[in-house]
């Protein structure tokens, strides 16, 4: 049993993949639903070992392990995913820690979810608050109908979906909470992400020539829809929050905050509405 997951980490290893052993692990699981220390030789039937031999040789090309898997957990929740869908990041984890933070004496929360994607934010949100109201926006068909799964899966009901795009939808209603991780890489640094990312949609990623894009136009066009000391509250780049607290500033936020994700850079900017 042991061989089989060497085996594994090791031709992901030559293959290049930044955490083979992690990823070895996790294949293990989904092929055999149990872990590799817990395998007997019954477990392993030919049809078994023949699925896992076509994960790797696929994996080994650069393919992500979410788009083969086709699903991902996130938040302790599995999300399906597919190809032309944003993968969810355990980075993105601290923005729901800090989202729960400062909601939690707000009752009835009313939070809008911008740039959804499978809705691994919007549905971990509603899962830890079942009396929130949240709706989630999205543009991408293919990410709305993962969407509109994951609500399924996760017995999220109080999960507003809508396929539409951010920069034109006009809402009129007032949230507690806006939050969003929308697309922030820089457009001349698309092409020097990682093999892994290049697989994704650039939809997801192109933050525009300064990588701000998204921001400015979220907050021009969505602080009418915040309440009087709504929180708005973005994920934002390696290097970003600085910027992004610049364009809080602009628009008379207060009480702006970061918070660092678990490698200690500030991956979440926030700030109230006066």
């Amino acid at each position: 049993m042991r061989d089989i997951y060497n085996k594994i980490k090791n031709e992901l290893t030559n293959a290049g993949v930044f955490a083979p052993a992690f990823e070895a692990f996790i294949i293990i699981k989904y092929i055999f639903n149990k872990n590799y220390i817990d395998l007997r030789d019954e477990d392993i039937t030919d049809n078994k070992i023949k699925k896992l031999k076509n994960i790797i040789n696929k994996r080994k090309t650069g393919y992500p392990l979410q788009y083969i898997l086709g699903q991902w957990e996130f938040w302790g929740l599995v999300f399906k995913i597919k190809e032309g869908v944003l993968i969810p990041r355990s980075d993105t984890e601290v923005l729901v820690e800090t989202a729960l933070l400062k909601i939690k004496n707000i009752k009835n929360p009313e939070i809008l979810d911008l740039c959804s994607g499978s809705g691994c934010v919007a549905i971990s949100l509603a899962k830890e608050r079942p009396d929130a109201r949240v709706v989630a926006i999205e543009k991408s068909k293919i990410a709305y109908s993962c969407l509109i799964k994951n609500i399924e899966l996760n017995k999220t009901s109080n999960v507003e979906p809508i396929l539409e795009d951010i920069l034109k939808i006009k809402l009129n209603q007032d949230f507690d909470l806006i939050i969003s991780n929308p697309p922030y890489i820089k457009t001349n640094d698309i092409d020097k992400l990682q093999r892994e990312v290049k697989f994704e949609p650039v939809m997801a990623l192109d933050g525009g020539v300064d990588g701000l894009y998204f921001y400015k136009n979220i907050l021009n066009n969505f602080i009418n829809n915040l309440k009087k000391d709504g929180i708005l509250m973005f994920e934002v780049g390696d290097g970003q929050a600085g910027d992004v607290l610049n364009l809080f500033n602009k628009k008379n936020f207060y009480k702006l905050e970061t918070k660092q994700d678990i490698n200690k850079i500030n991956r979440i900017v926030f700030g109230l509405k006066k």
